[in-house]
């Protein structure tokens, strides 16, 4: 969910639940609040958010309880993440749920998002260049990564290095 599509499951969730809404307006932190609620409704489809938000006012889904009774609102980003993602198994859909990059958001600095990163723009060449030789680019991306990225002498550290090369060479059908 981006963050348009946050504000528009926002609008649609305070307006169903306007006591929610008047909560999170008193907050002296309210729009710090309401960016940790984007963030835990990032890997979550709008469609199945605003579903949840029509089910909960139809009294269809049953509201969030604990062993205390109802959850605090503070947890409903949560909540509705989690009926969200049963009611796209409940269809049948088996897609993972991968939390989505904000594209404003900074690119990783781990080595294995570089690495990634790297190998995405390689693909995204050979697909407007047929010419260009995707195997060797690949080789030549690793090279330069492994050039670059010489953890010497921790051992820890050139284990990440072969984490991220063993990933690559398992997946490198997909790349």
């Amino acid at each position: 969910m981006t963050k348009l599509e946050f504000n528009q499951w926002w609008g649609d969730y305070s307006a169903r639940f306007p006591e929610t809404g008047e909560w999170v307006r008193r907050q002296p932190n309210a729009a710090a609040l309401l960016g940790f609620w984007q963030e835990a409704l990032a890997a979550t489809a709008l469609a199945d958010a605003l579903e949840v938000n029509r089910l909960l006012t139809r009294g269809e889904l049953e509201r969030w309880k604990s062993s205390g009774g109802y959850h605090e609102r503070e947890e409903t980003p949560a909540m509705v993440r989690k009926m969200a993602w049963d009611l796209g198994r409940g269809r049948g859909d088996r897609r993972e749920h991968h939390e989505r990059r904000d594209p404003d958001a900074p690119p990783s600095k781990f080595p294995i998002g570089i690495l990634l990163r790297r190998l995405v723009a390689v693909n995204e060449r050979c697909a407007r260049d047929p010419s260009v030789d995707k195997e060797a680019e690949h080789e030549r991306v690793k090279a330069e990564f492994l050039a670059e990225h010489s953890y010497q002498p921790a051992a820890p550290a050139s284990a990440k290095r072969s984490a991220a090369l063993d990933f690559y060479n398992e997946r490198k059908d997909v790349f």
